[in-house]
């Protein structure tokens, strides 16, 4: 048997009138909410001869998750399930996927070196950002992008923030293309 995984962390900077998803605003909560998230891991049934072949850490926004907290949950799956990764090279199947979603304004070299460490984005990766975009500027967006192996940037002109909704027919020509 093999898994995708994925793992909601729901901390936010600010709670978006567009999203529907369950966040929290509230950091406090992060050493909690990742011992539930720990125990939920290790108390699955599953064990380790489950492999894993994709991790997907969502939310929220994942990258506001302190680095303290990302490594105890990837533990907890390392030791958990069968999972190959930079770290455990005798375990699992070769070249589990890991993804995590990410602002542009927790993104730093340092948190690149760090998320790095806790397993290589290995996902196809296309990121689309509006060209007049105020919270995620076309340039910020390429310096990420130019740290991930192989990704893509698509730049709609005459968009803002939410391009799936001002450009939908092109956002979903790229992201159909791209998969």
């Amino acid at each position: 048997m093999s898994l995708g995984l994925y793992i909601h962390l729901p901390f936010c900077r600010t709670h978006c009138t567009y999203c529907a998803f369950a966040i929290s605003t509230d950091v406090s909560l992060q050493d909690e909410y990742t011992d539930a998230v720990v125990r939920e891991v290790t108390s699955s049934g599953l064990g380790p001869r489950v492999s894993v072949e994709s991790i997907y850490f969502g939310g929220g926004t994942p990258s506001r998750m302190s680095l303290k907290n990302l490594e105890r949950i990837v533990v907890a799956l390392r030791d958990h399930f069968a999972i190959r990764g930079p770290r455990t090279e005798d375990r699992g199947p070769i070249g589990a996927e890991f993804s995590m979603e990410s602002n542009p304004e927790d993104i730093t070299p340092e948190a690149l070196d760090a998320w790095r460490a806790l397993g290589d984005v290995s996902a196809p990766t296309l990121a689309i950002v509006g060209a007049d975009d105020p919270s995620t500027p076309p340039q910020e967006l390429q310096a990420i992008v130019d740290e991930i192996p192989d990704a893509r940037l698509l730049v709609l002109d005459d968009t803002r923030h939410l391009v799936n909704v001002e450009r939908a027919q092109e956002f979903n020509d790229a992201l159909l293309a791209h998969l």
